[in-house]
């Protein structure tokens, strides 16, 4: 197959135009055209091009085989085949589908006659071959209906009373506001109904009696509100399930066929083996930016905390959330490297699916978590504590450049509190006692040693003393607590006690103390 046909769908529509010569040649009509139908589109209220139709007049009635390409006001699908009978000529607004007729005729008809997501141009022919052929037999009984007023008010008020359990008992009455806003209003009104009642042929429910588990169709009655066909449908399964139908083709069931290769290409296994993978791939390419943003910004300094490992993995979560966000672009890619066949059955669909708009959210949520995870990890390399010649650059916000610029003459003392581990971390006592900070965040187990062979040269060089932390004093309470008071300091303190450079009183330090960074 070649690169253009995996990437895009087949032009279906030049298929469709051809594909009139065989409706006239099957049924047979007094005359037959081609004609679109359009919907205003967007805030301008354009009128847009939405459906492609074949017109077959009969004199009494016409019926119009429709295909739709995208999703719109009256398909709750991509790449749709129908058909739509008009039985009284007059009638401007409203239309029949096949199911609001033929179960009336023959209630033992059950025959697909509702063919989404399309994909090929075989399938196209195939499905409009099979939907005109089903017509053929009650083309007499169409004839009679339309000639015969009583039954023709008889088939519309079927129509509007299926309206009225779905809107109320008051959506026919005027609403005094004018009869121009009341037909504006019951278009409204069947377009959303008809729209409605296809995404029932889109079921998951409805695909399942498709391929033979009549009992699915039962699910459907548990819903508050269900099509007339579709009641019909679950009342029929006792006797579907003692005499089994074929309601579609295999070669014309696009909807069966859709599931399948959607669940083969979006399996959850498949999905957690795509995270996985390409949980490295995000982490080499946000460490490049992390690592490329903090070694720009390090520079010109004698050491920069942002760039350590331990620094960049404070960023891991969101590094995965990504990666989860991803994992259907990922798994796309590791279909089309390791099974091509299978992604080659799923791509029409998947790009059917994306020129859709109830399945752009989760795109837009896609690109909304990817680019907040690359603003907060470009963020994050900027927030580091900068050793530079002269001064030492703390953060003070979480936006960029918000700093505080600290002699190295401000620094009195150097805190190595000791973990249980081994490693170790450093806090800042300043000459004034009234703030420190400390360096926890950036010494992790495996990297402590690598720190402090940076930062001890610095502070040795700027006569900046390193010294354990004070001990508390034990307090005459109980034994367990003076044993817990004597021991050496082993968790980082939420604030700096005890921490009273020489020449300072108690009082005046504990009252000036800040939460450390």
């Amino acid at each position: 197959m070649s690169k253009k046909k995996i990437n895009q769908l087949p032009d279906l529509l030049e298929t469709f135009e051809e594909l009139k010569t065989l409706g006239d040649d099957m049924l047979l009509p007094l005359s037959v055209q081609s004609d679109t139908l359009t919907e205003k589109v967007g805030k301008s209220q354009k009128d847009v091009t939405v459906s492609h139709l074949h017109r077959f007049d009969f004199g009494d009635f016409f019926i119009s085989i429709v295909y739709t390409p995208g999703r719109s006001s009256l398909t709750a699908a991509p790449s749709v085949l129908e058909a739509r009978i008009c039985l009284d000529k007059t009638e401007s607004l409203f239309f029949l589908t096949p199911y609001d007729v033929i179960p009336y005729i023959n209630q033992s008809d059950l025959i697909c006659r509702y063919f989404p997501y399309i994909e090929s141009a075989e399938r196209l022919k195939s499905c409009y071959h099979d939907l005109v052929e089903s017509l053929v037999p009650y083309l007499n009984d169409f004839t009679r209906i339309a000639t015969d007023s009583k039954e023709l008010t008889k088939t519309y008020d079927n129509l509007r009373g299926e309206m009225v359990r779905c809107y109320g008992n008051n959506i026919f009455m005027p609403s005094n506001k004018g009869e121009e806003f009341d037909s504006t209003m019951l278009a409204y009104r069947f377009y959303h109904f008809t729209r409605w009642r296809s995404s029932f042929f889109c079921s998951n429910e409805y695909n399942q009696f498709l391929i033979g588990n009549y009992n699915a169709l039962t699910m459907l009655t548990a819903r508050r509100a269900v099509p007339d066909y579709f009641r019909h449908l679950a009342l029929s399964v006792p006797g579907l399930n003692q005499a089994p139908v074929k309601p579609v083709r295999d070669t014309s069931a696009s909807l069966p066929a859709m599931m399948k290769a959607s669940k083969r290409a979006t399996s959850f296994s498949l999905l957690l083996i795509a995270t996985l993978v390409g949980l490295p791939v995000l982490s080499i390419l946000f460490g490049i930016l992390y690592f490329g943003i903090a070694a720009i910004l390090g520079a010109n300094t004698e050491f920069y905390t942002s760039f350590t490992i331990t620094a960049f993995l404070n960023n891991y979560n969101l590094i995965l959330l990504a990666s989860i966000a991803l994992s259907f672009s990922t798994a796309s890619i590791l279909l089309r490297i390791f099974a091509k066949q299978r992604y080659l059955d799923y791509r029409p669909y998947q790009l059917m699916l994306k020129k859709n708009p109830q399945h752009t959210f989760p795109g837009k949520l896609k690109k909304i978590i990817l680019f907040l995870a690359i603003i907060v990890i470009a963020l994050s390399a900027s927030r580091g504590v900068m050793f530079k010649e002269n001064t030492v650059t703390v953060p003070t916000g979480y936006l960029p450049f918000s700093n505080e610029h600290l002699e190295y003459d401000d620094i009195e003392t150097v805190y190595k509190y000791e973990r249980k581990d081994g490693s170790f971390y450093y806090v800042f006592s300043l000459n004034d006692g009234t703030e420190s900070f400390s360096l926890e965040s950036v010494m992790s187990y495996y990297e402590y040693s690598y720190v402090s062979e940076k930062l001890e040269p610095i502070f040795e060089k700027h006569g900046i003393t390193v010294e354990k932390p004070p001990v508390n004093k034990p307090s005459s309470t109980t034994s367990s607590d003076t044993t817990a008071t004597t021991a050496p300091d082993t968790i980082a303190p939420e604030t700096t006690p005890n921490t009273t450079p020489p020449g300072k009183d108690n009082a005046t330090v504990q009252d000036n103390q800040t939460p450390m960074i």
